[in-house]
Parts: C-alpha cells; structure tokens; sequence
C-alpha cells in the first residue's frame, strides 16, 4: 500500500493544476469555462461511469461468490459498494482527496486481482488456489486501471462534451454484457472459474502431481505409433479383466483414498509386478497397472483407466513416443492397515503433518513416479489425450469438479461437494 500511496503522491501536482488567465474572445470562439474543480464534466463521466461499471461488475457476482464462500460474497459486495462511492465522489467532488482515492482504490484492486489469478487469495473456500482468467473479472479489472490511468491525468484533459452521454452508455453495455455472459452464468452455477470460451465448473483448478513438463500431445511418426498402438492394445486386454470394482476386488486391489472429480477411485495391488523398477514398459509391466481407476467406489462401477507405477531414479522412458508426462506427488499422508495402504486426504491436498497424525498416519514427502492412461474403451476419446493428467468424464453429480476442503474429508468415500457420502 505504501508504494500505490507513493504513486498516488507523485501525480498530486496535476490534481489541482493553476489557472491560467487568457485573453478574452469573441462569444463564438470563447472557450469553457473550467470546472471549479480543474475537472471538466465530460472527464468526469468517464471516472464515474468506469468506476461504476466496476462496482456494478462487483456486486452483480457477489451472490455467486457467497454460494462458495461467505467471506467472498462479503468482500465482492463491499468492493462493489466502495467503488461506487468512489464513483459519486469523482462525479460530484472530483478534487485532490476524490482522485487520489481512485487511483488507490483501483490499483488496490487491481492487485488483488493479480493475486487471485497467480497464487490464490488466502481465504475463501478456494484458498490458495489460483483461479481462471475471464471475460468478467478481465473487463472489471480493465476498468479500474482505466479508472486510476484517467484519474492521474484528469485535470490536464480538456474538452470531449460527448463523454457526458457516451461513457455511461458505453460502460454500460460492456458491463450487462459481462454479467449475462456464460462465465458469469457458469460462476452463478457454482464454478470457480470465469472462462467464457471454456464453461469452467471446477475443472481447470484439477491437477495431478508434479512433473518436469506438462504439454499437449504431439503427432507421432508412424513406427512411433504402431509401437504405441501396441502398448495400449496391451492395457485393453487389461481393462477385459477387471471391468467393475469388484473384479479388482477379488483379484487382490484395493481400494487407497476417497473417490475425487477428475482422478476417480484407486484401486492398488501391492506386489513386486507393479512396480517397475527400470521405468521401460515391457509386456510384464504392461499387464500390471499399480492402480485401476473406477468412476466410483460402488462394486458395480466401471473401469475408467490405470496408474502405471514406477520406481526409476529418474522420469521413466515409458511407453512410445514422448506424451506420457510421468508425474510424482508430495506430502501424501499415508495410512497402513495390514497390507493395505490408505490416503484419506488424496494425492493432491498437500497434508500437514497435524492432519496426517490425527488419523494415525504417516507423511511421505514424494512418491515415485506414476503416468495414468486412459485407454479404456470408452474413456479413451477426449481432448486431453490417452495420458492427460485428469479426465473431464470423471466428474461430480451435479456436472462440477468441485471438491469439500480437506479438513472434511476424513472418512469419506466421495469428496465431490455435490455428493459427499
């Protein structure tokens, strides 16, 4: 804050600029006389009407924003209520103290919103996640830096009576344009992401572990590809044997953590064949997935995919071809019983060593490295290619991806918000 201050200090001298007296002229060519406060009527619809359009924007997706987070709601209603005000004081004040408060306020928000799309906000129900960029946060991001720009220059600019009537229509129609835009409805429908070209309903904050490069698929030369094919003609013969959950059941996997939008249910077999120790796929390694993916916990669900497991110093060669992205988790809270093994907090919530001790568990720093392959007939034809990091058919009951916070999670087969069990 002392650095927006600071930049709000150094353009104090064009706030309150001396009036210069001219000779005078004819009726006809005589110019405007300047506002009292050295900022013209048509300067002044411009701040107005952009921080309006702002505040409007604001308060539109507050309920939205309270039907995830409380704290949310109540930021984005009283955001909205202060740029308003912002937006009376610079039509009907518009001196030193009005114009210095809007260049403050927008970069203030200007800022948050440069949070919120790199690191996360700290509160909320989404804390520490970094949301989607959009048409509706952009547009209200847009014009609170037109706001602070305008307002730095705003006694210098002369002339423009147009603006009177233009810029409140102007922002007017951009504004009701975002707040009926799909983000703003897709927001309103509980997402967390405000994407117009992509509906995101929490499907874009999914990942999957870590890896050195995450890309998109690329073509493949043909020996290339017969060799893939090959492979995951394999990983189908796979799939013939353990088509529901309880198959894998009687066949000796397990069932490690809740199911979870986007990855499904795991289901593990512990034993020397799965876990590949040079990283090269051969026919054995083929035919032993560490982990088979189901769309639920049920005994009848249906298999979606493998985790393929490896214990390779290094990313392993894998299957053909370069677009098996290997991944590895971190601080994954892991509870034994037996010879089975449990995560009750997921491969992608980062535990605390509190949270894993108080289910009685043991905190592993980093995994091996793990690949899913989505080959199943079936699962195997969507966008993200047959080694994606997650799968947009592995969803919620309401359509969404979105997920309970962690701290409820404990026990849960389902962490879906929409159908905890």
């Amino acid at each position: 804050m002392t650095c927006v201050t600071a930049y709000a200090a150094s353009v104090t001298d064009l706030l309150d600029p001396p009036y210069v007296a001219v000779a005078p002229a004819p009726d006809d060519l005589a110019p405007r006389e300047p506002s009292p406060s050295g900022v013209e009527p048509g300067v002044r619809a411009v701040l107005a009407s952009l921080a309006a359009g702002a505040g409007a924007i604001h308060l539109a997706m507050a309920p939205s924003h309270a039907g995830e987070s409380l704290a949310e709601g109540v930021a984005f209603a009283a955001g909205g209520l202060l740029q308003l005000g912002v937006a009376a004081a610079v039509l009907l004040r518009p001196g030193r103290v009005a114009l210095r408060a809007a260049i403050v306020v927008s970069l203030g928000f200007a800022a948050a919103w440069a949070w919120s799309r790199t690191v996360g906000l700290p509160f909320g129900s989404h804390a520490g996640e970094a949301e989607v960029v959009g048409f509706v946060d952009g547009l209200a991001t847009a014009l609170a830096l037109g706001l602070a720009l305008v307002a730095a220059v705003a006694p210098l600019l002369r002339g423009g009576r147009l603006l009177v009537p233009l810029a409140p229509l102007a922002v007017g129609a951009l504004v009701a344009a975002a707040v009926v835009s799909p983000s703003a409805r897709d927001h309103a429908g509980g997402a967390h992401g405000h994407d117009e070209a992509v509906a995101d309903d929490g499907f874009a904050a999914i990942t999957n572990g870590h890896a050195e490069h995450h890309k998109e698929p690329v073509p493949l030369d043909a020996a290339t590809q017969r060799e893939l094919d090959a492979q995951l003609a394999v990983t189908r013969e796979v799939a013939g044997r353990y088509p529901t959950v309880q198959d894998a059941l009687d066949a000796g996997y397990f069932r490690a953590g809740p199911y979870v939008p986007g990855i499904g249910a795991h289901f593990l077999r512990l034993d020397g064949s799965t876990f590949n120790p040079d990283g090269v796929m051969d026919r054995t390694d083929l035919e032993n997935p560490l982990a088979l993916i189901y769309t639920s916990t049920a005994p009848g669900a249906e298999l979606a995919g493998f985790m393929y497991y490896s214990m390779a110093a290094a990313a392993p060669e894998g299957f053909a071809g370069p677009n098996d992205v290997w991944h590895f988790h971190e601080q994954l809270c892991m509870v034994r019983s037996g010879d089975q093994i449990d995560f009750p907090f997921g491969p992608d919530r980062a535990a605390t060593p509190e949270q894993c001790s108080s289910v009685g568990g043991m905190l592993i720093d980093q995994s091996q490295w793990m690949v899913h392959v989505w080959s199943v007939p079936g699962w195997d034809r969507f966008d993200g290619g047959v080694f994606a990091e997650v799968h947009p058919g592995l969803d919620c009951s309401d359509g969404t991806y979105h997920q309970l916070p962690p701290e409820e999670w404990d026990g849960r087969l389902n962490v879906c918000r929409s159908a905890a069990s």
